[in-house]
Protein backbone atom coordinates (compact mmCIF):
# COMPACT_ATOMS: atom_id res chain seq x y z
CA UNK A 1 0.00 0.00 0.00
CA UNK A 2 1.44 3.38 -1.03
CA UNK A 3 0.59 6.50 0.99
CA UNK A 4 0.99 10.06 -0.23
CA UNK A 5 1.00 13.04 2.13
CA UNK A 6 0.02 16.26 0.39
CA UNK A 7 -0.01 19.56 2.33
CA UNK A 8 -1.61 22.84 1.46
CA UNK A 9 0.04 26.28 1.95
CA UNK A 10 2.16 26.83 5.01
CA UNK A 11 4.61 29.46 6.28
CA UNK A 12 6.38 27.61 9.05
CA UNK A 13 9.89 28.54 7.91
CA UNK A 14 8.87 32.19 7.51
CA UNK A 15 7.29 32.15 10.94
CA UNK A 16 10.35 30.80 12.64
CA UNK A 17 12.60 33.19 10.71
CA UNK A 18 10.61 36.18 11.88
CA UNK A 19 10.25 34.94 15.44
CA UNK A 20 13.89 34.20 16.05
CA UNK A 21 15.49 36.95 13.97
CA UNK A 22 18.14 38.80 16.02
CA UNK A 23 17.35 42.24 17.39
CA UNK A 24 18.97 45.15 15.60
CA UNK A 25 20.36 48.28 17.23
CA UNK A 26 18.28 49.55 20.13
CA UNK A 27 15.22 47.51 19.12
CA UNK A 28 14.27 44.51 21.22
CA UNK A 29 12.04 41.83 19.70
CA UNK A 30 10.41 38.99 21.60
CA UNK A 31 7.96 36.48 20.23
CA UNK A 32 5.84 33.42 20.76
CA UNK A 33 4.69 30.57 18.51
CA UNK A 34 1.65 28.32 18.74
CA UNK A 35 0.99 25.17 16.75
CA UNK A 36 -2.31 23.39 17.24
CA UNK A 37 -2.74 19.67 17.24
CA UNK A 38 -3.87 18.06 13.99
CA UNK A 39 -7.55 17.40 13.37
CA UNK A 40 -8.09 14.49 10.94
CA UNK A 41 -11.24 13.07 9.36
CA UNK A 42 -12.01 10.48 6.70
CA UNK A 43 -12.63 12.26 3.40
CA UNK A 44 -13.13 9.23 1.08
CA UNK A 45 -12.39 5.52 0.83
CA UNK A 46 -8.75 6.35 0.08
CA UNK A 47 -8.12 9.80 1.61
CA UNK A 48 -7.94 11.31 5.08
CA UNK A 49 -8.10 15.08 5.48
CA UNK A 50 -6.00 16.72 8.24
CA UNK A 51 -5.63 20.35 9.30
CA UNK A 52 -3.92 22.50 11.92
CA UNK A 53 -2.82 26.09 12.37
CA UNK A 54 0.42 27.88 13.14
CA UNK A 55 0.14 31.13 15.07
CA UNK A 56 3.08 33.50 15.53
CA UNK A 57 3.32 36.92 17.15
CA UNK A 58 6.17 39.13 18.18
CA UNK A 59 6.54 42.46 19.95
CA UNK A 60 9.20 45.05 19.10
CA UNK A 61 10.22 47.94 21.33
CA UNK A 62 12.56 50.60 19.97
CA UNK A 63 14.04 52.27 23.04
CA UNK A 64 15.66 55.06 20.99
CA UNK A 65 12.26 56.36 19.87
CA UNK A 66 10.06 54.80 22.60
CA UNK A 67 7.85 53.17 19.98
CA UNK A 68 6.07 49.83 20.20
CA UNK A 69 4.85 47.59 17.39
CA UNK A 70 3.71 44.03 16.88
CA UNK A 71 3.17 41.60 14.01
CA UNK A 72 1.02 38.49 14.31
CA UNK A 73 -0.22 35.98 11.80
CA UNK A 74 -2.28 32.82 11.59
CA UNK A 75 -1.30 30.29 8.96
CA UNK A 76 -3.83 27.51 8.20
CA UNK A 77 -2.21 24.24 7.16
CA UNK A 78 -4.14 21.38 5.57
CA UNK A 79 -3.55 18.30 3.49
CA UNK A 80 -4.49 14.73 2.70
CA UNK A 81 -3.11 11.35 3.58
CA UNK A 82 -3.88 9.37 0.40
CA UNK A 83 -3.82 5.63 -0.21
CA UNK A 84 -2.63 5.89 -3.79
CA UNK A 85 -3.11 2.16 -4.44
CA UNK A 86 -6.78 2.30 -3.38
CA UNK A 87 -7.26 5.47 -5.45
CA UNK A 88 -5.83 3.78 -8.55
CA UNK A 89 -8.07 0.74 -7.94
CA UNK A 90 -11.03 3.11 -8.13
CA UNK A 91 -9.84 4.58 -11.43
CA UNK A 92 -7.55 7.39 -10.32
CA UNK A 93 -4.96 8.05 -13.00
CA UNK A 94 -3.07 10.99 -11.45
CA UNK A 95 -2.70 12.57 -8.05
CA UNK A 96 -5.34 15.23 -8.69
CA UNK A 97 -7.89 12.43 -9.17
CA UNK A 98 -7.16 11.25 -5.60
CA UNK A 99 -7.91 14.56 -3.88
CA UNK A 100 -11.61 14.47 -3.01
CA UNK A 101 -12.11 18.23 -2.50
CA UNK A 102 -10.45 21.61 -2.12
CA UNK A 103 -11.55 23.08 1.23
CA UNK A 104 -12.66 26.65 1.72
CA UNK A 105 -10.30 28.01 4.33
CA UNK A 106 -10.39 31.21 6.34
CA UNK A 107 -7.92 32.36 8.96
CA UNK A 108 -8.30 34.99 11.67
CA UNK A 109 -5.92 36.86 13.97
CA UNK A 110 -6.74 39.44 16.63
CA UNK A 111 -4.04 41.32 18.57
CA UNK A 112 -4.05 43.79 21.47
CA UNK A 113 -1.08 45.79 22.78
CA UNK A 114 -1.13 46.74 26.46
CA UNK A 115 -1.10 49.05 28.36
CA UNK A 116 -2.03 51.22 25.35
CA UNK A 117 -5.08 49.10 24.50
CA UNK A 118 -4.27 49.33 20.78
CA UNK A 119 -5.91 46.46 18.92
CA UNK A 120 -6.62 45.17 15.46
CA UNK A 121 -7.67 42.05 13.58
CA UNK A 122 -7.41 40.50 10.14
CA UNK A 123 -9.22 37.77 8.22
CA UNK A 124 -7.99 36.05 5.07
CA UNK A 125 -8.64 33.01 2.92
CA UNK A 126 -4.99 32.09 3.39
CA UNK A 127 -2.59 33.51 5.93
CA UNK A 128 -4.08 36.27 8.10
CA UNK A 129 -1.60 38.98 9.12
CA UNK A 130 -2.02 41.98 11.41
CA UNK A 131 0.64 44.64 11.84
CA UNK A 132 0.06 47.12 14.70
CA UNK A 133 -0.22 50.01 14.74
CA UNK A 134 -2.02 49.92 11.41
CA UNK A 135 -0.82 53.45 10.67
CA UNK A 136 1.65 55.91 12.16
CA UNK A 137 3.56 54.97 15.30
CA UNK A 138 2.57 53.86 18.78
CA UNK A 139 4.45 56.05 21.24
CA UNK A 140 5.12 54.57 24.65
CA UNK A 141 4.40 57.43 27.02
CA UNK A 142 5.15 55.50 30.19
CA UNK A 143 7.70 53.04 31.46
CA UNK A 144 6.86 49.50 32.46
CA UNK A 145 6.23 46.16 30.80
CA UNK A 146 4.52 46.23 27.42
CA UNK A 147 2.80 43.14 26.09
CA UNK A 148 0.81 41.80 23.19
CA UNK A 149 -1.79 39.04 23.17
CA UNK A 150 -2.91 37.45 19.90
CA UNK A 151 -5.80 35.10 19.24
CA UNK A 152 -5.42 32.78 16.24
CA UNK A 153 -8.24 30.80 14.60
CA UNK A 154 -9.04 29.03 11.33
CA UNK A 155 -11.96 27.18 9.77
CA UNK A 156 -11.75 24.46 7.14
CA UNK A 157 -14.96 23.76 5.15
CA UNK A 158 -15.37 20.94 4.46
CA UNK A 159 -15.02 19.13 6.83
CA UNK A 160 -16.16 21.99 9.10
CA UNK A 161 -13.35 21.91 11.64
CA UNK A 162 -12.44 24.96 13.74
CA UNK A 163 -8.99 25.39 15.29
CA UNK A 164 -7.82 28.17 17.64
CA UNK A 165 -5.07 29.18 20.06
CA UNK A 166 -3.28 32.18 21.56
CA UNK A 167 0.22 33.65 21.65
CA UNK A 168 1.65 36.45 23.75
CA UNK A 169 4.90 38.29 24.29
CA UNK A 170 6.07 40.96 26.73
CA UNK A 171 9.11 43.20 27.14
CA UNK A 172 9.97 46.06 29.50
CA UNK A 173 10.40 49.50 28.00
CA UNK A 174 13.87 50.71 28.97
CA UNK A 175 15.68 53.99 28.29
CA UNK A 176 18.03 53.99 25.34
CA UNK A 177 20.65 55.73 27.48
CA UNK A 178 21.41 57.64 30.66
CA UNK A 179 23.61 60.73 30.69
CA UNK A 180 24.84 63.42 33.06
CA UNK A 181 22.55 66.45 32.91
CA UNK A 182 24.39 68.43 35.59
CA UNK A 183 27.02 67.96 38.29
CA UNK A 184 27.32 70.26 41.32
CA UNK A 185 30.29 70.24 43.65
CA UNK A 186 29.57 69.80 47.38
CA UNK A 187 32.59 71.10 49.32
CA UNK A 188 33.64 70.37 52.87
CA UNK A 189 32.89 73.70 54.55
CA UNK A 190 31.81 75.33 57.77
CA UNK A 191 28.37 76.23 56.49
CA UNK A 192 26.03 74.49 58.93
CA UNK A 193 24.75 77.74 60.40
CA UNK A 194 23.40 78.82 57.00
CA UNK A 195 21.52 75.54 56.48
CA UNK A 196 17.87 75.73 57.68
CA UNK A 197 17.68 72.04 58.51
CA UNK A 198 16.72 69.40 59.28
CA UNK A 199 19.92 68.62 61.14
CA UNK A 200 20.72 65.45 59.18
CA UNK A 201 20.73 67.32 55.90
CA UNK A 202 23.03 70.01 57.29
CA UNK A 203 25.87 67.70 58.31
CA UNK A 204 29.20 69.00 57.09
CA UNK A 205 32.27 70.33 58.87
CA UNK A 206 32.97 69.86 61.78
CA UNK A 207 30.76 66.73 61.90
CA UNK A 208 32.93 65.43 59.06
CA UNK A 209 36.64 65.97 58.70
CA UNK A 210 36.75 64.15 55.36
CA UNK A 211 34.33 65.02 52.56
CA UNK A 212 32.34 65.45 50.48
CA UNK A 213 31.61 65.00 46.69
CA UNK A 214 29.10 65.88 43.96
CA UNK A 215 25.38 65.94 43.36
CA UNK A 216 24.49 64.77 39.85
CA UNK A 217 21.21 65.01 37.99
CA UNK A 218 21.00 62.18 35.51
CA UNK A 219 18.91 62.26 32.32
CA UNK A 220 17.07 59.27 30.85
CA UNK A 221 16.45 59.22 27.09
CA UNK A 222 14.14 59.66 25.39
CA UNK A 223 12.89 62.39 27.71
CA UNK A 224 9.35 62.17 26.28
CA UNK A 225 8.66 59.07 28.40
CA UNK A 226 7.46 59.15 32.00
CA UNK A 227 10.14 56.94 33.56
CA UNK A 228 8.88 57.22 37.15
CA UNK A 229 7.50 53.65 37.22
CA UNK A 230 10.70 52.07 35.91
CA UNK A 231 12.78 49.77 38.07
CA UNK A 232 16.14 51.57 38.03
CA UNK A 233 19.12 50.14 39.89
CA UNK A 234 22.91 50.33 39.88
CA UNK A 235 26.00 48.21 40.25
CA UNK A 236 29.10 49.89 41.62
CA UNK A 237 32.55 48.29 41.82
CA UNK A 238 35.96 49.48 42.97
CA UNK A 239 38.69 49.69 40.34
CA UNK A 240 41.23 51.61 42.46
CA UNK A 241 41.34 52.28 46.19
CA UNK A 242 44.29 54.32 47.50
CA UNK A 243 42.65 56.46 50.19
CA UNK A 244 43.26 55.27 53.77
CA UNK A 245 40.24 53.77 55.58
CA UNK A 246 37.97 54.56 52.65
CA UNK A 247 35.39 52.15 51.37
CA UNK A 248 35.49 53.77 47.98
CA UNK A 249 32.62 52.34 46.03
CA UNK A 250 29.17 51.26 47.08
CA UNK A 251 25.67 51.48 45.64
CA UNK A 252 22.67 52.67 47.59
CA UNK A 253 20.12 50.73 45.57
CA UNK A 254 17.19 51.98 43.50
CA UNK A 255 16.36 55.39 42.07
CA UNK A 256 12.99 57.04 41.44
CA UNK A 257 12.95 59.38 38.44
CA UNK A 258 11.05 62.62 38.98
CA UNK A 259 11.42 62.60 42.77
CA UNK A 260 13.28 65.24 44.78
CA UNK A 261 13.92 63.48 48.11
CA UNK A 262 15.79 66.32 49.81
CA UNK A 263 15.84 70.11 49.85
CA UNK A 264 19.29 70.20 51.44
CA UNK A 265 22.18 67.72 51.58
CA UNK A 266 25.46 68.12 53.47
CA UNK A 267 24.56 71.74 54.23
CA UNK A 268 24.02 72.68 50.59
CA UNK A 269 20.75 73.39 48.83
CA UNK A 270 19.80 70.71 46.29
CA UNK A 271 19.44 71.79 42.66
CA UNK A 272 15.88 71.30 41.38
CA UNK A 273 15.08 68.82 38.65
CA UNK A 274 14.28 70.33 35.23
CA UNK A 275 10.70 71.60 35.14
CA UNK A 276 10.06 70.09 31.69
CA UNK A 277 9.76 66.29 31.58
CA UNK A 278 10.71 66.01 35.25
CA UNK A 279 10.10 62.25 35.26
CA UNK A 280 13.03 61.74 32.88
CA UNK A 281 15.55 62.88 35.53
CA UNK A 282 16.84 61.55 38.83
CA UNK A 283 19.44 62.39 41.46
CA UNK A 284 22.61 60.50 42.28
CA UNK A 285 25.11 61.62 44.91
CA UNK A 286 28.75 60.52 44.97
CA UNK A 287 30.60 61.26 48.18
CA UNK A 288 33.46 60.18 50.42
CA UNK A 289 32.82 61.14 54.04
CA UNK A 290 34.36 60.31 57.41
CA UNK A 291 34.19 61.83 60.83
CA UNK A 292 37.98 61.69 60.93
CA UNK A 293 40.70 63.11 58.70
CA UNK A 294 41.68 60.04 56.68
CA UNK A 295 45.02 61.49 55.48
CA UNK A 296 46.16 62.50 58.98
CA UNK A 297 49.24 60.47 59.93
CA UNK A 298 49.27 58.62 56.58
CA UNK A 299 52.31 60.42 55.24
CA UNK A 300 50.37 61.41 52.13
CA UNK A 301 48.80 64.68 51.07
CA UNK A 302 46.79 63.18 48.23
CA UNK A 303 44.84 60.00 47.54
CA UNK A 304 42.47 58.67 44.92
CA UNK A 305 39.66 56.12 44.67
CA UNK A 306 38.10 55.10 41.35
CA UNK A 307 34.72 53.44 40.91
CA UNK A 308 32.87 51.92 37.98
CA UNK A 309 29.10 52.42 37.95
CA UNK A 310 26.49 50.83 35.67
CA UNK A 311 22.78 51.67 35.69
CA UNK A 312 20.25 48.90 34.99
CA UNK A 313 16.64 48.95 33.83
CA UNK A 314 14.47 46.15 35.24
CA UNK A 315 17.53 44.63 36.89
CA UNK A 316 19.15 43.20 33.76
CA UNK A 317 19.32 45.73 30.92
CA UNK A 318 22.40 47.96 31.15
CA UNK A 319 21.62 51.50 29.98
CA UNK A 320 24.86 53.34 30.79
CA UNK A 321 28.22 53.12 32.58
CA UNK A 322 30.35 55.80 34.23
CA UNK A 323 33.73 56.20 35.89
CA UNK A 324 33.65 58.00 39.24
CA UNK A 325 36.94 59.37 40.55
CA UNK A 326 37.23 60.55 44.16
CA UNK A 327 40.28 62.67 44.99
CA UNK A 328 41.31 63.49 48.56
CA UNK A 329 43.73 66.29 49.47
CA UNK A 330 45.07 67.45 52.83
CA UNK A 331 43.84 70.88 53.93
CA UNK A 332 42.55 72.81 56.93
CA UNK A 333 39.29 74.50 57.88
CA UNK A 334 39.50 76.98 60.73
CA UNK A 335 42.97 75.57 61.50
CA UNK A 336 41.53 72.03 61.79
CA UNK A 337 43.25 69.40 59.57
CA UNK A 338 40.80 67.89 57.09
CA UNK A 339 40.76 65.86 53.87
CA UNK A 340 38.98 67.75 51.11
CA UNK A 341 37.22 65.46 48.63
CA UNK A 342 36.44 66.34 45.03
CA UNK A 343 34.60 63.94 42.71
CA UNK A 344 34.34 63.69 38.95
CA UNK A 345 31.98 61.50 36.97
CA UNK A 346 32.31 60.77 33.28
Amino acid sequence: MRLLKVYGPQLLSLACGALFAPSVGLSQTVGNQFESGSYCTVASDYAEFCDFIIGVSYLTIDSSTATVSTVAFTDPVWGFYINVTACEDEGGEQISDCIPFQPDVWAYVDTTIQPAGTSGSATASGTAVIDLPTSGTLQAAQAGTWSETSTHAANFEPPGSDVSGTTNASEPLCPSSVSIFSATNIPLAANMNSCPGPAGSCSNFPNYLTGVGIETIMQLSPTSVNWSAMSLSEQVTTTESLCPLATACSGTGGFTPGTQPYQWTYGQQVDPLPAANTNAYFYDWHTLMYGTDILAGSGYDLCQDVCQQTYYCSGTTAIGSFTITKNGSASTIQSVPVTMVTVTKQ
